[in-house]
């Protein structure tokens, strides 16, 4: 078990932080920003469900089940490893701009909507970049 540095005056870094109760492996740099970024993707789906609840018919229909890719991408091809769930989660974030794109087409995403989501895609895609060129 980990010491306190609050009682000895010592802080914990490196193989201490994270074999320690309180810091643990899945909290460490990388991990952390490739869970949070599959957690990220999953709510996008819930996002774009949003966004299909403004559309009618066929196009409802097709609008539900392209809004779940995301949150389904997320869930089977995040657990390979880091190297792999970074790769993955780019493709993901990628893949979410398209249909960003396409539900903005249909008329059912605010005017607004792709400006936000270029300038997000471009700053995630090159956090999860710079994960995968490191790991």
């Amino acid at each position: 078990m980990g010491a306190d540095h609050r009682r000895t005056g010592q802080r914990l870094s490196g193989p201490a932080i994270r074999n320690s109760p309180r810091g643990g492996g899945r909290f460490v740099g990388p991990y952390v920003q490739l869970f949070y970024g599959a957690v990220i993707l999953a709510f996008m789906s819930g996002v774009l469900w949003g966004f299909a609840t403004k559309a009618d018919g066929r196009r409802a229909t097709l609008a539900y089940a392209l809004s779940v890719l995301p949150a389904l991408w997320a869930f089977f091809t995040t657990g390979g490893g880091a190297h792999a769930a970074s790769a993955n989660l780019v493709i993901g974030f990628l893949g979410l701009l398209g249909l960003d794109w396409l539900f903005s087409r249909w008329g059912l995403t605010p005017p607004w909507w792709m400006n936000l989501r270029h300038l997000l895609t471009a700053i995630v895609v090159l956090c999860l970049a710079a994960t995968y060129l490191r790991v």
